[in-house]
Parts: C-alpha cells; structure tokens; sequence
C-alpha cells in the first residue's frame, strides 16, 4: 500500500516560529539573554529544537551571543543598525517591486487587492495589520520571480522585525504606510516599475525616520 505521508513540522521549527513571533511582538527587551532551558520550558518542549532555532536566529544575526557563556541575547537597537538595515531593505525591496512590475500575475494582483481591502477596514487591530501587511509584501516579492533576491529580503525583514518589536511602545499609534502601498499597488496594475520601486522604497524610508525620531526621544 502506497500512501503519503502526512508531514508535521518539526519542533525545531515550531520553536523557530514561536521566538520570531516573540522577537516581532516586542515580548524580549534588548539586551536580555534568551537561555535555552528558560525557552524551551516556556514552550513546553524539549532544550534541543530551542538550542537549535536559536543557533539559526544567531546565524541570521537576528539574535547576538554573549562571548562569555555563550547565551543568545537580544542586541541593543542603535540608529547606526536602523540605518544599515533600512538601506538594505530600500534597495532590495524596491528591486524586487520593479521586477514585480513586470512580472505579476492577474491572480496575484487579485490576491493583492483582496489584501489591500482588508488592510482598509477599520476594525482591524495592530497584530491583524502587520499581518496583512506582511502577507502582501511577500506576494510582491514572491512576483519578481527572483529566488536569491527573495531569500535576501526574507533574511533582513527578520531583522527589521526585531527593530519594530523593541520599538512597538513607542511607535505613534497612527503611524502607517498605507499611501505608499496603494501607490505600489496601482503602479503594479499598470506594470509600472519605476513607480512600483518608488513607492516601496518611499514605505520603507518613511519608516526608518519614524524609527529614528522614536530613538531621539
């Protein structure tokens, strides 16, 4: 008998899951240590899965190590690190939009609009808006049809994540980058990749002055 089997994601994944969650909902303080017994009791599992889905933050250099002991720890956000990342995210993103431009399908531009109908409604709160709003980013990227390039802004966006988080309490309630996203979206429909390129990167910088003004004060 010839049956698929049924595929379970391994706990290291889940754990995985779970501290990014934490990380992005501003659940560590920066500079705190994240050790693996403490982790892996809080998610009622095992310490190898944590000791391994810390070691991969670490690898992504989302988390620090202590050079002492060894612990993983939150890094301290300094507006040198807002900065670099930032760049990054302005220039990769905005590729991946212009490659988008000319790539996207009529099925993903639905699933955009779809997206952008909800992100819109004014019930929604802060946890549902970010997201909705990472869901149609990834679309986006996804639709430059550019693997490495993806692969590169899923790798920052971590990072970017993390920023957020640390910062959430201090960011002004009615800040967002809907007006540049609907720009991006119109400028999509019409496969206009200089348009598309510009509004994300605008999204993008509007965020790291906000950022930036938050640390100021």
């Amino acid at each position: 008998m010839e049956l698929e089997q049924i595929e379970h994601p391994s706990l290291q994944e889940v754990a995985y899951e779970r501290i990014q969650q934490g990380l992005r909902r501003g659940a560590f303080k920066a500079g705190e240590s994240l050790p693996t017994r403490t982790i892996a009791k809080a998610l009622g599992i095992s310490t190898t899965p944590v000791r391994e889905a810390l070691g991969r933050l670490v690898a992504q250099n989302v988390l620090a190590v202590d050079s002492v002991n060894g612990t993983p720890y939150v890094p301290v956000i300094t507006p040198e690190l807002i900065h670099e990342v930032y760049e990054l995210r302005s220039v990769l993103e905005g590729m991946a939009a212009e490659y988008a431009a000319k790539q996207i399908t009529e099925n993903e531009l639905v699933q955009l609009q779809e997206l952008w109908d909800k992100l819109c409604a004014k019930s929604i709160d802060r946890e549902e808006q970010h997201n909705l709003s990472g869901e149609f980013q990834l679309i986006v990227y996804r639709a430059a049809r550019r693997p490495v390039l993806l692969d590169l802004i899923q790798s920052i966006l971590l990072r970017s994540g993390l920023i957020l988080g640390l910062l959430a309490k201090s960011r002004p309630r009615n800040f967002n980058v809907e007006g540049h996203r609907e720009k991006l979206l119109a400028a999509l429909k019409k496969g206009d990749a200089k348009r598309a390129r510009q509004a994300t990167q605008d999204g993008v910088d509007a965020t790291r002055d906000m950022l930036l003004s938050v640390m100021e004060k």
